[in-house]
């Protein structure tokens, strides 16, 4: 397949092409990797600092770094965004960090509680294998595939 090659994959749906879908990866990665910076920063300050589980650090550092990712995939990863309802964009959001929460603390707890592993082996183990989870879920639903 050339770079910027053309694929219709239905008729009423948006072209795909090879560019915007780099495009789309290199933003969305780079919005994670601010959002995983200040996730990482709060988990890292209740772990240690506050004496907090590695459980209740990570829904901690989840909710800051997920509220800077809306902000961040609104406004430049997915700029069509503007022309969805901002009330069922802001629920398919909360709907997103929800179950990446849930995936994060769970695989924290299990890595941590039954199989022994240090809070930081499991929180980026987990935060690592749930990326592609939320990648999915907001190209998909929250911000529905609109410009890829």
């Amino acid at each position: 397949m050339e770079e910027g090659e053309v694929i219709t994959l239905e008729e009423n749906k948006p072209k795909f092409t090879v560019y915007n879908f780099k495009q789309l990866i290199a933003k969305y990665g780079s919005t994670s990797l601010i959002a995983t910076a200040i996730d990482f920063f709060i988990f890292h300050c209740l772990v240690y600092y506050f004496y907090l589980s590695p459980m209740l650090s990570t829904a901690g550092g989840k909710i800051f770094g997920s509220t800077t990712s809306f902000f961040l995939h609104k406004h430049w990863v997915f700029k069509h965004s503007t022309h969805i309802n901002h009330s069922s964009l802001i629920f398919k959001y909360i709907s997103g960090i929800l179950l990446g929460l849930l995936l994060n603390i769970t695989g924290v707890g299990i890595l941590n509680t039954l199989f022994h592993f240090e809070p930081w082996p499991s929180r980026i183990i987990t935060a690592t294998s749930v990326w592609g989870v939320g990648l999915y879920f907001n190209k998909r639903i929250v911000f529905k595939n609109r410009k890829i």
